[in-house]
C-alpha cells in the first residue's frame, strides 16, 4: 500500500491538494531498513530444508495424480524451484524466455540466461541438468528438468498467448479468478506469485525459525543463496559476488543479512561463552591451554557429487579432518597422523557434512565424553583440584558435550540428526566401543594399582637387605 499511494500523494502535494511540504511524510532514513538493516533477511538452512520438502511434495503429488493444483499454482511451484536453486532477481526469473535453457559446459549442468532489462545485459547462471537415466527418477526436481517441464508442458498454449506474452516459460491456463479471463493465456506476474506462495504455506502450514507463519519471498530467497555461496567460497567475498552476478560492495551491502538462527547463535556465545571468557581470566600456567576454552566455529562443508570424492577432509572417529598431518594438535612430522581426538571440536581442521553416518561418529564421541566426565566427576568431586592438565580435560568436556547438541541442531536436518541419533542409542561407532572398553579396564585395575603401591613402598624404604 505503502509503494502504490506515495506518488499519488507526492503529485497531490505538487498540485496545492494537500498544503504541505513533501518531506513533512516522505522523510530520508527514517525507515529501519534504510539503516545498514534490511527489510528481509536470508532463509535459515531449517526453514529452507521444510521448503523444499513441501515443494517437492505438492509437485510429485500432482505429477502422480494424488493433489489437484491448478496451473498458477503448479508454474509457481516449478518457478520456486528455479528461484531457491539459483537465487535470481525476480523480474528477469518472471520474464524467463523460452529460449533461456542452453546446455552446460561440464556434463550434468546446464546455463541458465536471463535478462536484466534495467542493467541491459544478459546473465548467464549454471544449474543441474535433469538426470539422463530413466531409472533414477520420473520426475526430476532438478532446475533443468523443472524449467524442461514447464516449458514442455506450455508448449500448446504459446500460439493463444498474447504477441508479448509469447516467449514466456511461466504461461498457464486462467481459471476465471481475478481480472483474467477464464480460459484466456497469461504469465505468471508477482501478484500470482505472492497468491501461489500464501496458497503453498497454507497447505503445508510452514512455520518460519520463529513460529510465525514461514515469510517467503524472491529477496529472502536470494539472500539465502548468498549464504551458501559465501559457505562455498569460505567466506570470500569476491568470490560470493561473482556466484550471484554482483560486485563485492553490492553483494555486501543488500544480501548479508542476520537472520534468526544467526541471531540465536550470537546471543548463545554472548550468553554462554562470554561469559565463560570474563569469568575465566587467563588459565593457569603449567598445561597446554592458556586462556579461556571455547569451541572452534564449526561450518558444514559442501557435500561432494555422490560420483566425485571428496578429498577435502579424512574420516576420523569424531567426524572429519581436513589436515591429520598438520592441524593444530597433530604431530606434523609429516608421517602421524593426529589421534588427539578430544581436541577435535576445539581444532581448527575439525570439519562435518551432516551424513548419517559421520553425526553418528560424532554422537558416539558425545556418549564417550559423557561417560568419562561422569567418572571424573565422581571419583574428583565438582571441585577443581590443582591438576590443571585433568581440569582442562574436564572443560573440554564440559564444553563438547552440550555444543554437540546444539550445532547439530542448528545446522543439519532434523532427520538426520534423529537417524544418528537412534543409531548411536542402539550401537556406539567401534571406536568409542573400543575406547570405553579399555577405559573400564583401567578404572578396575586403578585400585590394584595403589594397593600394590602401598605394600612396595616400605620395603623400598627398607633398603637392599629385604627382598620386595
Amino acid at each position: 500500500m505503502y509503494t502504490q499511494v506515495k506518488l499519488v500523494l507526492q503529485e497531490m502535494i505538487a498540485q496545492g491538494f494537500i498544503p504541505s511540504e513533501p518531506t513533512r511524510f516522505f522523510k530520508y532514513g527514517v525507515l529501519p531498513w534504510h539503516d545498514s538493516q534490511s527489510r528481509q533477511t536470508s532463509l535459515s538452512d531449517t526453514e529452507q530444508e521444510r521448503l523444499s520438502k513441501a515443494i517437492k511434495t505438492d509437485l510429485a503429488a500432482n505429477y502422480h495424480g494424488r493433489l489437484k493444483l491448478i496451473p498458477r499454482d503448479v508454474q509457481a511451484l516449478r518457478l520456486l524451484v528455479v528461484a531457491h536453486r539459483q537465487g535470481l532477481n525476480p523480474t528477469p526469473l518472471l520474464e524467463l524466455r523460452r529460449d533461456a535453457l542452453l546446455p552446460g559446459v561440464l556434463p550434468g549442468t546446464v546455463r541458465i540466461r536471463t535478462h536484466k532489462y534495467r542493467s541491459k545485459r544478459v546473465a548467464t547462471s549454471i544449474g543441474r541438468a535433469a538426470p539422463q537415466s530413466e531409472a533414477e527418477m520420473t520426475l526430476s526436481l532438478a532446475e533443468g528438468a523443472v524449467l524442461q517441464q514447464a516449458i514442455t508442458s506450455t508448449a500448446s498454449l504459446v500460439a493463444e498467448a498474447p504477441a508479448e506474452l509469447k516467449q514466456r516459460v511461466w504461461l498457464y491456463r486462467a481459471i476465471g479468478c481475478g481480472r483474467a479471463t477464464k480460459g484466456a493465456v497469461i504469465s505468471l506476474t508477482h501478484n500470482a506469485m505472492s497468491m501461489a506462495i500464501r496458497a503453498l504455506i497454507t497447505r503445508h502450514g510452514l512455520l518460519g525459525d520463529d513460529g510465525k507463519p514461514l515469510r517467503l519471498n524472491f529477496s529472502r530467497m536470494r539472500k539465502a543463496s548468498f549464504d551458501r555461496a559465501m559457505r562455498v567460497a569460505d567466506g570470500n567475498l569476491t568470490i560470493t559476488a561473482n556466484l550471484l552476478g554482483n560486485t563485492p560492495r553490492v553483494a555486501a551491502a543488500h544480501y548479508a543479512t542476520m537472520n534468526d538462527a544467526r541471531k540465536a547463535e550470537a546471543a548463545g556465545f554472548m550468553n554462554d561463552d562470554y561469559t565463560e571468557l570474563v569469568r575465566s581470566g587467563p588459565a593457569a600456567g603449567g598445561g597446554e591451554h592458556r586462556g579461556p576454552l571455547h569451541v572452534i566455529t564449526i561450518q558444514p562443508l559442501k557435500a561432494a557429487h555422490p560420483t566425485t570424492p571428496n578429498t577435502q577432509a579424512a574420516n576420523t572417529p569424531v567426524s572429519r579432518c581436513t589436515d591429520t598431518l598438520n592441524g593444530e594438535h597433530a604431530p606434523r612430522d609429516g608421517v602421524n597422523h593426529c589421534e588427539s581426538y578430544v581436541m577435535c571440536l576445539f581444532c581448527s581442521s575439525f570439519a562435518i557434512v551432516g551424513t548419517i553416518d559421520e553425526l553418528w561418529r560424532l554422537f558416539s564421541f558425545q556418549a564417550f565424553a559423557k561417560a568419562e566426565l561422569e567418572f571424573l566427576d565422581a571419583t574428583l568431586g565438582l571441585q577443581r583440584t590443582s591438576d590443571d592438565m585433568v581440569e582442562d580435560l574436564r572443560d573440554r568436556y564440559r564444553l563438547a558435550i552440550p555444543f554437540i547438541d546444539d550445532f547439530t541442531q542448528r545446522q543439519f536436518p532434523a532427520r538426520n540428526v534423529r537417524q544418528a541419533r537412534a543409531k548411536a542409542e542402539a550401537g556406539l561407532h567401534p571406536f568409542w566401543v573400543h575406547q570405553m572398553a579399555a577405559s573400564r579396564r583401567a578404572r578396575e585395575r586403578l585400585p590394584d594399582l595403589e594397593r600394590d603401591s602401598a605394600i612396595q613402598s616400605p620395603d623400598v624404604a627398607m633398603g637392599d637387605d629385604h627382598e620386595p
